[in-house]
């Protein structure tokens, strides 16, 4: 393996004829739809970072001596995942990443320098141009860079190779990637740190860049057009949802849009929220809004997910210039301020953020201070859980019952339309016995990786599967818990069982709940009451008996169990399982309809009640009400 990574000096006729090979080229190529780029095809913005001694209002606080001033420029990162094969290269590669005139106006990838002279003037003839660099770090520790372009490099109007590897080698591996780039020397002598360069990045398998024998290296128009051609992929199975997407996020980055004959152009951001804090705030930086006229061309709309309690959409605040929205009273450097939300965990998930600007107008959307922006929603997971033990009777005690818990990834169908299919990470699920159950083992099912153990008191404790595959989009996948019954205390037993999940960015989802209900109570197959002779014949029949003691009968003359009274003088025995049981009421009035309730009594104690049923008391068989309910407890 080897990373490449190449700045030279051109003479200015093969500069000259370098930016003609490209501009046709570059004009030629389609809209490419298989690369993570930042910006993306057909977005109006592109990426713009100053040099320290920049104005403020030019629109970047985070490089700005006035600002932030943070000497490591913007932050980038490029999540590699696991789930790509280590042994598959990955390009990194830049659009125009010098400063150099005339500035791009028809072709696309559409960036725009600002070259100032010491005076400040922009685009001067005397104007001096800064360098730029830029530094990759892999998550394994290996540095590309820094690498420096210089005005007089070559790369204007071109893609150049940043660097290509395969994750595979010592160094790199799969994780976050981490993209630095500055503006000028950090001297004050021929580079005066106040330019504005405009770029753009592009992360793909590109198989005209293979680790050897390097086709895209050096600086040129051929280079540029393997670079930036249409043969790439950031998904290198080809099928949403498989956990091998890349994936581009901003951390500290400042935006201007330039869209050729619109006075005004509008960027989605997204922005997860996970819900660890709150109130939460939503940072823009330097939007103009006071230029804006009276047609608010200037604007920003926030789109909570669409479980949240918030409205669809909610119109935000837009800063003014050389500050942030809502800023509190302080500074220098300006404060930030923003949108405010409370959040609770409806409102945990992808966040819509849509921001109009008129063209020409640099500036910022942070969105949450430290969280990353992206350009596109990231692939994004949604799982479900259901859990059954199979069993449609009553159980006794000593008696083995296995739960089987279904867990489905249904990230890839609608809801939401369209859908954004990820895949789910790091799935932990949980199930708290209760005291009901004996634990006796569990089992993670093939296909899937994982360990389950069981720790705490048994009977009850706690069963934790922690599965190490990852969840693809659409992907159903199982695990068993296996006990005996050790108790039964005359209610149903019911088993929780709860499923955490992450998406690729380890970003935490709300948990899933699934519950299963096992009957242990009375069943009754039949309760009834009909005239017989002078009196009513009350009968039922018993389906299951759990800890049952006998019965009693209660008696009213409106269907409101509290007026009912007790008829029975003694407590009629419990015969078991399956027993048929009669009474008849002697003391009743003929023509007159009564209600009857069947009252259970435990070994425990306890009283369970069950009913009514009515019928209408007659010596001469007059019609009556037959209920015949399966009641459980």
């Amino acid at each position: 393996m080897r990373t490449r990574f190449y700045w030279q000096q051109l003479s200015t006729r093969s500069l000259l004829v370098a930016l003609l090979l490209t501009l046709v080229v570059v004009a030629s190529l389609p809209v490419r739809t298989q690369a993570v780029e930042i910006t993306p095809a057909g977005s109006p913005a592109f990426l713009q970072t100053s040099g320290q001694l920049t104005f403020l209002g030019t629109g970047d606080f985070y490089t700005s001596n006035v600002g932030a001033n943070d000497p490591l420029g913007h932050t980038i990162e490029i999540l590699v995942p696991c789930g790509w094969p280590s042994a598959t290269p990955v390009t990194f590669a830049l659009f125009d990443p010098e400063f150099i005139e005339p500035n791009q106006t028809a072709v696309l990838p559409i960036v725009d320098d600002e070259i100032r002279s010491a005076a400040g003037a922009e685009n001067s003839p005397t104007a001096d141009a800064d360098n730029t660099r830029f530094t990759l770090t892999a998550p394994g520790g290996a540095i590309v860079g820094p690498i420096l372009f210089t005005p007089t490099g070559g790369t204007n109007l071109l893609w150049v190779e940043l660097a290509t590897f395969t994750p595979g080698t010592a160094g790199y591996g799969c994780g976050i990637y981490v993209l630095r780039t500055t503006t000028g020397n950090g001297d004050l002598g021929i580079q005066f740190n106040n330019d504005d360069n405009a770029w753009r990045l592009r992360v793909v398998n590109d198989p005209d860049c293979t680790v050897s024998p390097g086709t895209c290296s050096g600086i040129g128009a051929i280079q540029s057009g393997l670079l930036g051609d249409t043969n790439g992929t950031d998904d290198i199975d080809a099928v949403a949802g498989t956990g091998d997407e890349l994936i581009i996020g901003l951390v500290q980055a400042s935006f201007q849009h330039q869209r050729n004959g619109f006075p005004t152009s509008c960027q989605n951001f997204y922005e997860f929220v996970d819900g660890n804090i709150t109130p939460i705030l939503f940072h823009n930086f330097d939007m103009d809004e006071q230029l804006d006229d009276a047609t608010n061309k200037t604007n920003i709309t926030y789109f909570p997910p669409s479980t949240s309690n918030y409205a669809p959409s909610v119109v935000g605040t837009t800063s003014f210039g050389t500050v942030w929205n809502l800023p509190p009273a302080g500074g220098p450097p300006p404060p930030r301020g923003g949108d405010s939300f409370a959040i609770d965990a409806d409102d945990i998930g992808w966040w819509r953020i849509q921001v109009c600007v008129t063209n020409d107008n640099q500036y910022i959307f942070e969105g949450q201070q430290g969280i990353p922006v992206y350009f596109t929603q990231p692939p994004t997971p949604r799982m479900v859980l259901s859990k059954t033990d199979n069993q449609s009777t009553f159980v006794a005690i000593g008696q083995p019952l296995t739960y089987t818990l279904t867990f489905t990834n249904t990230s890839n169908v609608a809801p939401p339309t369209p859908p954004v299919p990820g895949a789910a990470q790091n799935v932990i699920i949980t199930d708290t016995l209760p005291l009901n159950l004996n634990y006796v083992g569990c089992s993670v099912t093939l296909p899937l990786v994982g360990t389950c153990s069981h720790t705490g008191p048994t009977p009850g404790g706690a069963v934790t599967f922690m599965l190490s595959s990852i969840i693809k989009a659409g992907q159903v996948g199982q695990v068993r818990i296996f006990t005996t019954v050790n108790s039964i205390d005359g209610s149903d037993i019911v088993n929780d069982a709860v499923l955490t999940y992450k998406d690729p960015l380890k970003n935490n989802f709300p948990p899933v709940r699934g519950t299963d209900r096992t009957p242990t109570a009375v069943t009754l197959a039949s309760f009834a009451a009909r005239p017989l002779g002078a009196g009513v014949r009350v009968q039922w029949l018993t389906g299951s008996e759990v800890k049952t003691l006998g019965f009693h009968l209660l008696r009213a003359t409106g269907p409101d169990v509290a007026d009912a009274v007790r008829v029975t003088t003694e407590l009629i025995p419990a015969r078991g399982v399956g027993s048929s049981y009669g009474w008849t009421d002697q003391n009743v009035v003929a023509g007159t309809t009564y209600y009857y309730w069947l009252a259970e009594t435990e070994t425990t104690g306890a009283i369970n009640e069950y009913g009514p049923v009515s019928t209408t008391a007659s010596p001469l068989n007059a019609q009556h009400t037959l209920f015949l309910p399966l009641m459980l407890r």
